[in-house]
């Protein structure tokens, strides 16, 4: 029996700019230098300490973008046995005026990650104040057949439009190795 993580009920919203991953790290918003409150936004993955006194941690993003807002984009349990455990999150990306989510997953035993894909980028608009959700499933028919599933408000506030909402839906397939190869996507 696997152990549980607490937070995997709570909904998105309230989980805040910290999420605890299956492995025990803790992927965490923050400034890329904490003390400059100015600073870009990165995403670190805070390892378990081996003691009280020795605590590190690694960063994504934040060196000329900045890491927005996370999600869990997929509770860690599949049928996929390779699979088992890693946790998904997505994460928003801000470059210049440019926008996107990433799907990245976690090791279950490391805080090693690994960029699957970028299934939204936008030059023209950008994500309109956070407002943005993405899941993954898993057909428990073909656990082959994965499909994430995104909605966004997008601005358009240069051009002077109100804000429109934007859903995507990407399939991708698992082939042996473990990779995620687009299958199809869609505009909902």
């Amino acid at each position: 029996m696997r152990n549980r993580n607490p937070w995997e009920d709570i909904p998105d919203l309230l989980l805040g700019s910290d999420i605890w991953l299956s492995s025990g790290y803790i992927a965490s918003l923050q400034n890329y230098e904490p003390r400059n409150i100015l600073d870009a936004r990165t995403l670190c993955i805070h390892h378990l300490p081996i003691s009280p006194l020795q605590t590190s941690s690694d960063r994504i993003y934040g060196n000329d973008e900045d890491a927005v807002r996370i999600l869990r984009a997929h509770v860690p349990q599949t049928c996929h046995e390779e699979d088992f455990g890693n946790d998904y999150l997505a994460v928003e990306v801000n470059h210049d005026t440019d926008s996107r989510i990433d799907i990245i997953t976690f090791s279950p035993t490391s805080p090693t990650h690994t960029h699957r894909f970028t299934p939204f980028h936008t030059s023209a608009d950008v994500i309109w104040f956070n407002s943005w959700d993405a899941k993954r499933i898993i057909d428990p028919s073909d656990p082959t057949l994965i499909t994430y599933i995104f909605a966004v408000v997008l601005s358009s506030g240069p051009r002077h439009e109100p804000p429109n909402v934007w859903s995507r839906k990407v399939q991708v397939r698992v082939d042996d190795n473990g990779a995620e190869n687009f299958s199809s996507i869609n505009v909902l």
